[in-house]
């Protein structure tokens, strides 16, 4: 069976959010580097903070690319149950972010408010019966 536009849309608004998401990191690697330094982090653990970053922006990417294509391309419905819970993470996080004002200034935060509304809108577009469908829970 070939692929229902919801599925479609859902990949295409996680890749962006992904997309954006690795520009954030980018943008965000110096403010976000310096917190980390102050923190005692990787100090603590012995790991040299840039390093420490890099797996740390890494691993999320390769966690959410690989929900992606499981949810995408081979229906998994667990994978899909990640997907609901990142983006209520998110919205979680969204809704923390507008409690402190300052605590993702300009650029950076906008560009995580971004993927989080893209992330929920894909993860909301799941629940539509042609995705259900596909992924198995019920036939159209």
């Amino acid at each position: 069976m070939s692929r229902p536009p919801s599925i479609l849309l859902f990949e295409r608004l996680w890749i962006a959010a992904l997309m954006l998401g690795a520009v954030n990191m980018v943008i965000a690697w110096p403010l976000t580097l310096a917190a980390y330094r102050a923190s005692g982090l990787f100090a603590a653990l012995r790991v040299e903070p840039r390093l420490g970053l890099l797996l740390i922006d890494m691993l999320t990417l390769l966690i959410q690319l690989s929900v992606l294509i499981l949810v995408s391309r081979a229906g998994s419905r667990i994978a899909r149950g990640i997907v609901f819970l990142l983006a209520a993470w998110a919205l979680v996080m969204i809704a923390r972010m507008a409690g402190e004002r300052e605590a993702v200034p300009g650029a950076q935060g906008m560009l995580a408010a971004i993927c989080i509304f893209l992330q929920a809108a894909g993860a909301a577009i799941l629940l539509r019966p042609d995705a259900r469908a596909w992924m198995g829970r019920e036939r159209i």
